[in-house]
């Protein structure tokens, strides 16, 4: 896990305004989309997490590029724009095979992962839907 300092220097894990854009087409539908997006986004982050991590364990070039790959987009429009990037560059790095440091990128990606639930998780709570 980064230090303080490093913490401090991190950009925030959302920009609101990508979800915002999102849902402005939606009109009076847009809090109750909101909340089931986030719903649905935050179903999904442990799930390919566990996933990126299973695919370290095995070897397993194909599903870590899958799984990098399937967090990189979702993450990107959901403003998770950080984790998106460090998505992307592993995505890069693994087309052929598992780079060296695949682990400390996967290490990095997971803590940008529990950076990010926790926003979506104190937004979720603002917003109005189910829940």
């Amino acid at each position: 896990m980064p230090d303080e300092e490093e913490r401090v220097n991190d950009p925030p894990p959302i920009d609101p305004s990508v979800l915002t854009a999102l849902l402005s087409s939606l009109g009076d539908r847009a809090p109750v989309a909101e909340a089931h997006l986030i719903d649905a986004y935050l179903d999904e982050l442990p799930l390919v997490a566990a996933a990126l991590r299973e695919a370290l364990e095995s070897d397993d070039r194909e599903s870590l590029h899958r799984a990098v790959h399937t967090l990189k987009s979702s993450s990107a429009n959901m403003g998770a724009l950080r984790l998106s990037q460090l998505c992307g560059d592993l995505e890069d790095r693994s087309r052929d095979a598992i780079p060296a440091e695949a682990a400390e990128s996967a290490r990095h990606i997971i803590d940008e992962c529990e950076r990010v639930e926790r926003a979506f998780a104190a937004r979720r709570r603002e917003a109005p839907g189910p829940g």
